[in-house]
């Protein structure tokens, strides 16, 4: 079970869901009811068409020997790019409705539609998108988002299958405890969400400023801590793993430096054949994450190991393409 808790309420939904892709990640509401649960978008990707048409750059294809001046190659890379990547867009997911993409890539580039759906066959022939069917619609992906969403997928219900890497935890024992160690009371939600925690292998725990994450976090972990759980701790950013190490006492890493990036390949030292150490790996700021960093991430999160995911999602979105 990946559990979702959002401030004043809590639910949670079936792995089933991790396994559908984008389905259930850009398209079809979640059944979850959380007042400050927003963790997943609806919307696919919005496009304005640009001050000046493209058509001259993409229909007039004479010096490959398109005399016709319908070069589906020249349509395809610019539908790639403006569609699939559209620069100042909504970069948000991985993948887009075939019939959505046709229609926008026809405004965006004032081209007829023939010549849209030839540059989609094209490039579906070659290796850089890939076309997947979600819920009986055909739609279309970079192949790397692709692979990167059925990955990040496949792992987390593959995590959420093990046990848990902590002994039992009385929680009515251990809820008294942290509020005597940390001088704080806790509300109803927050208990709920502690105890929830203490028995999930994956969870998500979300809310905008302000509305108890830290205090939710900075319990969660004490009480692991004093059973002898191994935590790691990573953000995005430097300055919010600063912040995460001042708020728990407990170093917080960067997730470039946790995963060691090695800079002459780009690459990541740590991964499926280098598993990083620990009981339970927490992520702050996950709105910030994009799908090919999480998907290196999971990767690298051992069999045993919990994950705790936080954020907000009306926070800064990913930087890179496909927000997770």
């Amino acid at each position: 079970m990946l559990n979702f808790f959002g401030i004043d309420r809590v639910s949670g939904f079936s792995s089933f869901f991790l396994a559908n892709k984008l389905e259930y990640f850009t398209r079809r509401p979640l059944p979850l009811k959380c007042d400050q649960l927003q963790t997943l978008n609806n919307s696919f990707v919005p496009l304005e068409k640009p001050a000046t048409s493209r058509r001259h750059r993409l229909s007039h294809g004479r010096r490959d020997g398109h005399e016709n001046g319908h070069d589906p190659r020249g349509a395809a890379a610019a539908a790639r790019r403006c569609v699939l990547r559209p620069p100042g867009g909504d970069r948000r997911h991985c993948g887009l409705p075939v019939d959505n993409l046709v229609t926008l890539a026809t405004k965006l580039l004032d081209v007829d539609k023939a010549l849209v759906r030839a540059a989609l066959d094209h490039e579906l022939a070659g290796a850089e998108v890939v076309g997947d069917t979600i819920g009986g619609e055909a739609c279309v992906f970079l192949r790397g988002l692709h692979i990167a969403e059925r990955g990040v997928a496949e792992r987390l219900r593959s995590l959420v299958r093990g046990p848990l890497p902590w002994p039992a935890i009385d929680v009515e024992k251990a809820l008294p405890w942290v509020e005597k160690k940390t001088g704080k009371m806790l509300a109803a939600s927050q208990r709920a969400a502690i105890e929830m925690a203490l028995r999930s292998k994956a969870m998500v725990i979300t809310g905008g400023p302000g509305v108890g994450k830290t205090t939710l976090l900075d319990a969660i972990l004490r009480i692991l801590a004093a059973k002898g759980t191994k935590v790691l701790l990573a953000a995005p950013t430097g300055r919010a793993a600063k912040r995460m190490t001042e708020q728990t006492g407990i170093e917080a890493k960067t997730i470039h430096r946790l995963l060691e990036i090695d800079s002459k390949s780009g690459g990541f030292r740590r991964g499926a054949d280098n598993p990083l150490d620990c009981d339970l790996l927490v992520i702050d700021e996950t709105s910030m994450v994009d799908i090919s960093l999480m998907f290196s991430l999971v990767k690298a999160v051992p069999a045993r190991s919990a994950l705790l995911l936080v954020g907000d999602v009306d926070q800064l979105p990913s930087v890179a393409r496909a927000r997770f």
